[in-house]
């Protein structure tokens, strides 16, 4: 039985159909398991007068970015906080505006989170691959480990200090900033050392090869530590924090990693192939239209002809 023109639209309607239904699955599964983190920065700081809170929250506020900022001293990391009720992280990246959460009590100094605070972070940024930077640290301080040793604190107060990014620097925070000054804070000159399971690279060095920032991984976690202090009014912090705030927070198009509840990868490759199917349907059933309006208009001029 020849196929009529009303056959060959109702293909073309049900291959249509195909990738509507195709492409509702896609964003259903996406919608349910996109956000296993969300799109919020948490922002810790031990005291709420940090001038690196400050200037973080003015570069993030700026550019639009959506952070919580927790105050050490006056509230605890807790579940509660990380997740939101239907159990799924709430944030994506992790600002320490400070290594080691460090404040003066009256007594002593002493770390704002304690050892349960710091596990339940490292487990969080784990699990969610949730990126941290540190913008002051301690070369070697507790409580996190980023492959560095000291070699001497700088004050860069009264006189600026020249420093320039490196290959890897240039990557996450400009390809054209090679040279500028710190100025205006105090600092730490570092070296790498070896330490079991991490694996770190300069960023920030001086003309003697000491690190001022490096790029650090450890047990799946991907880091960023500066050593030098920030404030609203440091060139450098300028400089830095738009790069900071890019590799924290990626383009959704470009990074972000759709997982399905089967546990199967949905990237943006499956929805282009999806597209492309669509197309390819269309272009089939019109071929087909056009090869059975070809034989009708034959057949027509045969039986003209036989006529």
């Amino acid at each position: 039985m020849k196929l009529s023109h009303y056959r060959l639209s109702f293909i073309l309607i049900l291959l249509c159909n195909l990738f509507v239904i195709q492409a509702q699955t896609f964003l259903k599964n996406t919608s349910e398991t996109q956000s296993i983190t969300g799109t919020h920065i948490l922002i810790v700081a031990a005291l709420p007068d940090d001038p690196a809170l400050i200037a973080m929250e003015e570069a993030l506020n700026a550019r639009g970015k959506s952070y919580k900022a927790l105050i050490a001293t006056h509230e605890t990391l807790t579940d509660d906080l990380l997740f939101d009720p239907s159990g799924k992280g709430q944030f994506n990246a992790v600002i320490l505006t400070e290594g080691n959460l460090s404040y003066h009590d009256g007594s002593n100094w002493r770390s704002a989170f304690d050892t349960q605070e710091w596990e339940k972070l490292w487990v969080y940024e784990k699990t969610y691959d949730v990126k941290q930077v540190s913008l002051y640290t301690y070369p070697g301080g507790s409580a996190d480990e980023y492959g560095l040793s000291l070699v001497q604190p700088i004050d860069t107060t009264l006189r600026p200090y020249a420093v320039m990014t490196t290959e890897k620097g240039k990557e996450i925070f400009n390809p054209l900033l090679e040279q500028f000054n710190i100025s205006g804070t105090y600092g730490y000159l570092s070296q790498l050392k070896p330490v079991l399971g991490v694996n770190s690279t300069p960023l920030i060095v001086d003309d003697k090869g000491n690190i001022l920032a490096v790029y650090s991984t450890f047990e799946g976690r991907e880091r960023i530590a500066l050593t030098m202090s920030q404030n609203r009014d440091a060139e450098h912090s300028q400089k830095l924090f738009a790069g900071l705030i890019s590799w924290l927070t990626p383009s959704l198009a470009i990074s972000t990693t759709l997982e399905t509840v089967k546990g199967q990868t949905l990237t943006l490759e499956y929805l282009l192939f999806l597209t492309g199917f669509m197309i390819i349907a269309l272009l089939l059933a019109n071929w087909l239209i056009q090869r059975y309006k070809n034989k009708r208009r034959l057949s027509n001029k045969n039986s003209f002809y036989n006529f």
